[in-house]
């Protein structure tokens, strides 16, 4: 079977793939729309709002354990990608900011390998997969990303309208 991904590039030339079918939205956002909320995860950018609803956003390499690159600062662009995850059945969505958007790309459930122990202890609970490509593609479960443990009781998702 194929499934569709977003190839997303995030810090440090780290490349993930996050499925289409997990998407509500792709909206470019810049910092000044974003606000924060003291005394959360510090991965938790804030809250901006989105279709008249509060959503939480999330810097997807701080969350995935990417380093900051001394030449780099997600801040210092102007507008960046914002891709709205959600999961329907618990009615959960979050913004994730990556830095690159590279586009759409189709694997098949062949090419998906079971994800190895020498990742990062960081991205493991969130990874479905990963892919060999010219470097390696980490497959994202958005379910849990969304179930992360790191927000379980201090961020309330809004419901859907």
């Amino acid at each position: 079977m194929s499934t569709e991904y977003f190839h997303i590039q995030l810090r440090q030339e780290v490349h993930v793939a996050l499925p289409v079918s997990a998407a509500v939205e792709v909206a470019e956002h810049s910092f000044d729309q974003i606000c924060p909320v003291p005394g959360v995860d510090p991965v938790l950018l804030g809250v901006v709002n989105w279709r008249g609803h509060l959503l939480w956003n999330i810097d997807l390499s701080d969350f995935l354990g990417v380093r900051e690159e001394d030449s780099y600062s997600l801040h210092a662009e102007k507008t960046h990608s914002s891709i709205v995850i959600a999961d329907r059945r618990s009615q959960r969505r979050l913004g994730c900011w990556v830095n690159r958007l590279l586009g759409i790309i189709t694997l098949t459930d062949e090419q998906v390998k079971a994800v190895p122990e020498r990742f990062p202890s960081s991205v493991i609970p969130y990874a479905a997969g990963w892919i060999d490509l010219e470097s390696p593609l980490i497959v994202l479960d958005p379910e849990a990303v969304l179930e992360s443990p790191r927000w379980h009781g201090e961020i309330a998702f809004a419901q859907f309208a």
